[in-house]
């Protein structure tokens, strides 16, 4: 249907124009003393009309099939605006026509295109005649002419058409606009409305088309600015402002006025205007006002950074306190989006355009966030978000942000704690038992595990406390993290015993890695006191097997392997201490050579057993072991020690007592090592003993002791004779000394024995 209406309009619109040209057309002919005038017009399929002066010869259509063939050449050939064909010989005939005859026996033909004002072909006008030969110049001019004459009828009418549809698009945008039009003259007489002013004021067209602006738009207290305006406009100023107004029924309403000049159909000047209602708007700043008063305080006095956005995301106002903690200032970002001011390149998450959107969307929000101030310095925030809402429209939102920085840190300590051993920083066994949980559940096997515990730590505890110990500790953990792979967990087990799970690793990878940190713990080792590690190892090779059961397993090869390397390894603690002791103090081993020989002397005289002379003389050795934890300042110092430095000293019997207990080889004088100090009369230490209560050994060593250092010396004391120490002797017998070991050992003397 479209397409037959638009080829009917294109033939009325064609048949328009034609009618118009018939009387040139037959000018043409006369003047011209030719047979036909004719106009083509190139359409969809050529239209043509012609006139002849042989109206009612029967050849007519003969002679329009040969103007038709003439037209669809011209057309073919496509001939510029300038191009004046004329053919007049069998030649140019032939050129135009090929092989084709005419069949209206015409001789000659002239003809010109006819060109629109865009420069588009119409058609052609032209005029065939049987005299033959040229055509005189005067008949080509006055073609020319003709040609002109229908272009510019051409333009005509094509400026006509876009008139009349401008008129029909102003016409239906003034009639079709969302907005109130209304067009006036320069006294302010209204001409023409449209419909949705009509409806804002309440007035129909007829009362309002020919009445003045003042009569119904204009209060009488804004008459004056009225006239005033209608000046501005008319003298070329455009205007644009917001107005209260009444409509018919009295109610009130809003307005904002765009007012330009423009020239109406006449010629005079007019103005448009351009009435937009405002009324819900005004209302929801009104009441928007009034939330805003009601959140003035809040946001004033808070302690918490707020932002306020309209419904497009822009700040329109910050905080003091937004201002403190964010350190921006007003100018830099209000105005601007808040996630676009607030986002900081190569820092994550230092916005969230989806909290924006909740939030401008009507949802109250909180949530924790990590944000940053305007220097790159983070924080962690609980985002409050508040939607403001006017009648269930959002039009803008607060953004509190509660500093939660300290909180968030001591809630990561306290995680950080949960899981983490204070001491060496590594993963606990409360983290490993979590792990545990998610490891049984994958398939990737194998998994290698190696226990490992620190030998003789208890007697490093009891030697040199526990300070010493935990550094021992940390220095193990440090060579198991530095050995272990990114991928592998180690883990503080229990007091002194480590785990190391190490997967898609066979056993005998992690036998590898326990020889290295066996070696660089042996690296490692200070001050005489080698750190020996006992380790087991096994492998979960069945994603079905269960990883404690492993555990266990690896736990088991540790304890043999502990049992087995234990004995050696606390004996050389102890050689190592017994080395440490001598080269800090007068406790050589000319010293313990000494006391030795004196007391297997003293003891084979009194017929102590066999198996004890052997203790007694391992008791020699040991006896002050447990001064290798004292201060070598105060074991050499050269005056009378302090009262604080005796009572360290005199704590030497208990420390040495622990560090022999803890060996198995060393356990049997560990009870005489701790009363080697006690006295016969009860008044040593540490704990009193008196009499028979004290260890025969026991007696026997602290006798030997002091002659020895009577007969030899101390940093503060100078040595004595032996005549002068036997006296001694003879008068601590019976308070200090066992006075029946005291007599036997001065025989020893006397008997010439020593």
């Amino acid at each position: 249907m479209t397409g037959n209406n638009n080829k009917q309009n294109q033939t009325n619109s064609s048949q328009d124009i034609f009618a118009h040209w018939k009387s040139v057309l037959k000018l043409l002919t006369y003047i011209a003393d030719s047979t036909t005038a004719f106009v083509a017009r190139f359409s969809e399929e050529i239209e043509l009309m012609q006139l002849s002066i042989d109206d009612g010869d029967s050849q007519i259509q003969i002679k329009q099939d040969d103007l038709l063939s003439l037209s669809r050449t011209f057309r073919q050939k496509n001939l510029p605006k300038e191009t004046v064909v004329e053919i007049n010989s069998s030649q140019k005939l032939e050129e135009w026509l090929a092989d084709k005859q005419l069949k209206g026996n015409y001789s000659s033909y002239l003809a010109l295109p006819i060109y629109h004002p865009e420069n588009k072909i119409f058609g052609i006008i032209g005029i065939a005649s049987k005299n033959g030969g040229s055509f005189p110049e005067k008949t080509k001019t006055l073609l020319l002419e003709m040609q002109k004459l229908l272009e510019q009828q051409l333009k005509h009418k094509q400026q006509h058409e876009k008139l009349e549809n401008t008129k029909k698009i102003y016409q239906t945008i003034f009639e079709n606009a969302p907005i109130g039009l209304m067009l006036e003259d320069e006294q302010g007489k209204i001409l023409e409305v449209n419909e949705v002013l009509c409806q804002l004021s309440g007035y129909s067209k007829e009362e309002i088309e020919g009445s003045t602006i003042f009569d119904i738009f204009v209060l009488p207290e804004h008459e004056e600015l009225a006239r005033e305006n209608i000046a501005r406009v008319l003298a070329g100023e455009d205007l644009s402002f917001d107005i209260k107004n009444y409509d018919k029924e009295g109610n009130q309403y809003y307005t904002h006025i765009k007012e330009t000049r423009v020239t109406l159909p006449d010629g005079r000047p007019g103005i448009i205007s351009m009435n937009n209602d405002i009324t819900k708007r005004k209302e929801l700043n009104q009441k928007l006002q009034t939330e805003k008063e009601k959140f003035a305080s809040l946001f004033s006095n808070t302690p918490d950074p707020i932002i306020e956005i309209d419904s497009q995301g822009d700040i329109v106002n910050i905080n003091d306190e937004f201002i403190k903690k964010f350190k921006y200032q007003p100018g830099e970002i209000i105005g601007e989006n808040i996630d676009a001011a607030l986002k900081q390149s190569g820092r994550k998450n230092s916005v969230n355009k989806s909290l924006t959107a909740k939030l401008l969307a009507g949802e109250m929000l909180r949530k924790e966030v990590r944000r940053f101030d305007r220097e790159g310095n983070p924080y962690n925030f609980l985002l409050k978000t508040v939607p403001i809402t006017v009648e269930d429209e959002v039009v803008g939102g607060y953004a509190i942000y509660s500093d939660i920085t300290k909180r968030k840190k001591k809630e990561q300590e306290l995680i950080y704690k949960t899981n983490h051993d204070e001491l060496t920083g590594l993963h606990n066994r409360s983290f490993l038992i979590k792990k545990l949980e998610e490891l049984n559940k994958t398939s990737a096997v194998p998994l290698s595990i190696i226990m490992i515990d620190v030998n003789g730590l208890k007697i490093i505890n009891d030697t040199f406390g526990h300070s010493t110990g935990d550094k021992v500790l940390k220095t193990v953990a440090e060579v198991l993290e530095n050995l272990a792979r990114e991928q592998d967990l180690v883990v503080r087990y229990g007091g002194d015993e480590f785990i190391i799970l190490m997967p898609q690793t066979e056993i005998t990878s992690a036998r590898v890695t326990g020889e290295k940190i066996r070696q660089e713990c042996d690296k490692r080792s200070q001050d005489n006191m080698p750190i020996s590690l006992g380790m087991g190892f096994a492998v979960k090779n069945n994603p079905q097997e269960d990883l404690n059961g492993i555990i266990k397993e690896a736990d088991d090869r540790m304890m043999q392997d502990k049992m087995i390397n234990s004995k050696s390894q606390k004996n050389r603690i102890v050689k190592g201490l017994l080395d440490t002791l001598g080269a800090k103090s007068d406790e050589t081993k000319e010293h313990a050579v000494r006391m030795e020989k004196l007391a297997q002397k003293l003891g084979k005289k009194i017929g102590v057993a066999e198996a004890d002379m052997r203790k007694l003389s391992l008791l020699a050795t040991l006896h002050d072991i447990g001064k290798t934890s004292i201060p070598e300042e105060i074991l050499t110092k050269p005056g009378r020690p302090t009262e604080k430095e005796w009572e360290m000293l005199k704590s030497h019997p208990e420390r040495g007592y622990k560090i022999a207990a803890a060996s198995e080889e060393f356990s049997l004088v560990a009870e005489e090592i701790l009363s080697h100090h006690e006295r016969w009369d009860g008044q040593g230490y540490p704990r009193g003993l008196k009499e028979d209560e004290i260890p025969l050994l026991a007696r026997i060593i602290s006798l030997v002791d002091a002659y020895d250092a009577m007969t030899n010396g101390r940093p503060y004391q100078k040595a004595i004779s032996r005549e002068e120490a036997l006296t001694e002797i003879k008068a601590c017998a019976g308070t200090q000394f066992d006075p029946e070991l005291a007599v036997n050992f001065v025989k020893l003397f006397e008997n010439n024995c020593c």
